[in-house]
């Protein structure tokens, strides 16, 4: 397994435990129904960034520290779309 495969697969172990919803597909109604799976996550982190829009979870501070505690050396970037 390479550098990469490693640090998508611990950022997924992560995403996953933090319930990221789809962005296009939220339902305030029943956003469980819209969880991305681990093979969604694997595949849109190597194609391209992961954008997550409004309500993608629970608690985004959680989820931060959670990502720069698993590897605070990475070069992470939080950019907002217009």
């Amino acid at each position: 397994m390479g550098l990469e495969e490693i640090i998508i697969e611990r950022l997924v172990n992560i995403l996953l435990k933090h319930k990221i919803w789809k962005a296009n597909q939220y339902d305030s109604d029943n956003p469980s129904a819209y969880y991305y799976t681990e093979e969604e996550l694997k595949e849109t982190l190597i194609k391209s960034p992961l954008v997550l829009k409004r309500h993608f979870c629970e608690n985004l501070e959680n989820l931060l520290v959670d990502i720069i505690n698993e590897d605070m050396y990475l070069d992470w970037t939080l950019s907002e779309a217009k």
